[in-house]
């Protein structure tokens, strides 16, 4: 009794002790990084789609079912670049789900059992079901097969029974939105004058002269930028950056490309095997043990033998190369095995097109004298290919004409014609006429039906682990800065070059120049892990063999921004007006001169350009860039006027029209007008779902995972 009154006692001492304990728990657990309780409140959420936290798990559930769908319709799992276009669909579903159904309901939108039904077994069967229940001998739909399966659907293993009810549950929310969408495509109307801009946008033709004076030509070190002037234009150009969330981050790459002794090292490697390649029995065993890439034995066509071929004298055995093919990055040898023969001819022939399409009667024949003259002074012993590029009227006139290897029924009727009935090679006496034009034909190569049997060892030009080692030593080095100060240190003392990349949205698939998966892991740094002025850890970019360090200058949250928020950004811009003063002021005596006393007086960087074939739809200028001011203003110029000097995206330019081409007259637009409606149609999806969205506030926030 004794011992019990002592613990009824000292109880309260007992309680405050566990108290404290579980108190000390709880906070414990809510600072670990794996508290239920801290989890309990912050569950993963993949968006907000009408108001509603839509959690990871609602999200991945439904991608689930996509990605069971995709792999069994195709026959395989989807890749990464399938899987980033079925991660969206997903959230769509959702967001159909959630909202769309509302507005199905609100008119009238419904879509009936009988439907249904009559899309898995009826007469309007859904293409995706259909062709699971494809005869492979007629090609045709066999009703039969699928009465048989949904009759056996019991017996069916569980996997498939889920896939078919799956299927079946998505029929009508699918037929549901094309309806809902129909009704959006039968209100699309084109007018006979919208037909009749657009063909002219693709057709009317300018031959443009200009000179350009880049921003760039103008050091970044001469212009300097005050907090004053970002302010004020911050202040005139709100709007651009209302509702930004974006990030800036500097970084310096470190190429691991193949050395020159990486790539003699390669080229050594193959010298040394052409001897043993050259008395090997088995000519598909020893290339497939050396080369890089899978079938390295194979029948090809002259028009498919390797560049490097073309120019030599076959010989049975015989092994060639190495050779180099920069674009490539390989190294490849060639072995002739023997030859075979098609089953159709090939040829190969230059020749200059003079155009004739949209010309009247009386602008044909003068062509046609032209073309004669040119294939007379031909006759007469002139050059081929400096006459192509004189009066070649087509993409060969670069090339000398030259239209490489081709196959019957490649080229049209009579073109091919003529060739084939060349019995040597050399110049076609007379001219050849098709619809596109008059052609004076070279033959290079006579009709033949030769196939060429090869082996090919290719090496791929890889770095060495050593030069890979190299620039790992580099990288890590240089990512131990602590802060941006101790960046920008390094980079000088190094002499490195820093790269920026401004205004980096939440969901970015390429920074710069630089694509591939890594980009994301970059991009989810930046936003999830990084501090203002961090220095990042190393990012190896196998696509375009470079390690990366970089550092985070700049991040705007979602809201209205501050010009601080936006400074790198705002600096770029302001430096671009300030550099477009600078070079308006220099030429200013000389601003309604001719564009060759403008280049002049700029200095020995600047010349006049020439472009032809510029249309309305023509996106960037040469030696410019984007230039969407410049072809504005050439399509209201006439032929023959100059403009004054003005302020594109990337220069400052004048330009001149030398020569207007005018869209051909056509009687009929509707082909026109039906490819508007096309293009506007096809959009119909996307332009609804996007307005929903923006009208109930629904965001997507799947970058943060992937």
């Amino acid at each position: 009794m004794a011992i019990i009154s002592k613990i009824r006692e000292k109880g309260w001492v007992a309680a405050v002790v566990i108290g404290v304990s579980i108190g000390l728990f709880v906070i414990q657990d809510m600072f670990s990084a794996n508290s239920w309780i801290m989890q309990s409140f912050n569950k993963p959420v993949a968006g907000v789609i009408d108001g509603t936290d839509i959690s990871l798990q609602e999200y991945t559930a439904e991608l689930s079912t996509l990605v069971d769908k995709y792999a069994a319709q195709i026959g395989r799992r989807p890749n990464e670049n399938e899987m980033e276009y079925i991660r969206n669909e997903a959230f769509n579903n959702l967001v159909y789900k959630l909202v769309m159904q509302k507005e199905f309901d609100k008119v009238g939108v419904a879509v009936t059992n009988e439907e249904v039904t009559d899309m898995v077994q009826g007469n309007n069967i859904h293409p995706g079901w259909a062709q699971s229940f494809t005869n492979p001998q007629t090609g045709q739909l066999d009703k039969n097969m699928i009465l048989n399966f949904l009759k056996n659907i019991g017996q069916a293993e569980p996997q498939q029974q889920a896939q078919f009810y799956t299927f079946e549950a998505s029929l009508a929310p699918e037929r549901s939105k094309e309806k809902y969408n129909k009704l959006f495509d039968l209100s699309t109307y084109v007018t006979k004058k919208e037909a009749e801009s657009y063909y002219k946008e693709q057709n009317e033709r300018l031959n443009l002269k200009y000179v350009a004076i880049p921003f760039f030509l103008v050091q970044d070190s001469t212009i300097k930028v005050s907090d004053d002037e970002l302010k004020s234009y911050f202040d005139s150009h709100k709007d651009k950056y209302k509702n930004t969330e974006n990030r800036a981050i500097e970084y310096v790459p470190f190429s691991f490309n193949p050395s020159s002794i990486d790539s003699a090292t390669i080229k050594k490697s193959l010298e040394d095997l052409v001897q043993q390649f050259a008395t090997t029995t088995d000519d598909e065993a020893f290339s497939n043990a050396n080369s890089d890439v899978n079938k390295n034995v194979g029948t090809v066509k002259p028009s498919d033998l390797p560049k490097d071929l073309l120019a030599v004298t076959l010989e049975q055995g015989k092994v060639y190369g190495p050779f180099l093919d920069r674009e490539k990055g390989i190294y490849a040898l060639h072995k002739f095995i023997a030859t075979e023969q098609d089953t159709v001819y090939s040829m190969r022939a230059s020749h200059i097109l003079l155009d004739t399409t949209g010309k009247t009667a009386a602008q044909k024949a003068e062509i046609k004298t032209k073309a004669d003259g040119v294939l007379n002074q031909l006759k007469g012993g002139q050059n081929f290919e400096i006459f192509a590029g004189m009066y070649g009227e087509d993409g060969t006139k670069d090339k000398g004409g030259d239209l490489g290897w081709f196959t019957q029924k490649q080229m049209v009727a009579p073109f091919e014609q003529a060739v084939m009935a060349a019995s040597q090679e050399g110049l076609i006496p007379n001219l050849v006429a098709t619809q596109f034009g008059y052609h004076v034909i070279k033959v290079t190569g006579v009709k033949n039906k030769t196939k060429y049997k090869l082996a090919t060892i290719i090496k791929e030009i890889a770095p060495s682990d050593a030069t890979r080692e190299k620039a790992f030593r580099d990288a890590s080095s240089f990512a131990t800065a602590k802060d941006i100060k101790e960046y920008v240190d390094r980079v000088g003392a190094a002499k490195l070059i820093s790269l920026q990349a401004l205004n980096i949205a939440k969901d970015a698939r390429f920074i710069n120049n630089i694509t591939g998966g890594k980009v994301r892991e970059i991009v989810r740094w930046a936003y999830n892990d990084a501090k203002l002025g961090q220095v990042s850890p190393i990012f190896e970019l196998e696509e375009t063999r470079q390690y990366i360090v970089a550092v985070l200058r700049g991040a705007v949250e979602k809201g209205n921004a501050g010009w601080q928020d936006v400074k790198e950004e705002l600096t770029v811009e302001v430096r671009k007006e300030k550099k477009a003063k600078e070079i308006m002021d220099k030429l200013a005596k000389v601003a309604n001169a001719d564009l060759e006393a403008i280049a002049a007086a700029y200095g020995t960087s600047v010349s006049v350009t020439t472009m032809p074939d510029v249309t309305l739809q023509t996106p960037s200028l040469n030696g410019v860039g984007y230039a969407p001011v410049a072809v504005g203003k050439a399509f209201g110029l006439k032929k023959g006027q100059k403009s004054g000097l003005f302020k594109d995206e990337n220069a400052i330019m004048a330009m001149e029209v030398v020569e207007i081409t005018p869209a051909a007259e056509v009687a009929d637009y509707n082909s026109y007008k039906e490819q508007i409606v096309g293009k506007r149609n096809s959009q119909t999806a996307e332009k609804v779902l996007k307005a929903l969205k923006k009208i109930t506030k629904t965001e997507s926030d799947l970058a943060k995972y992937y």
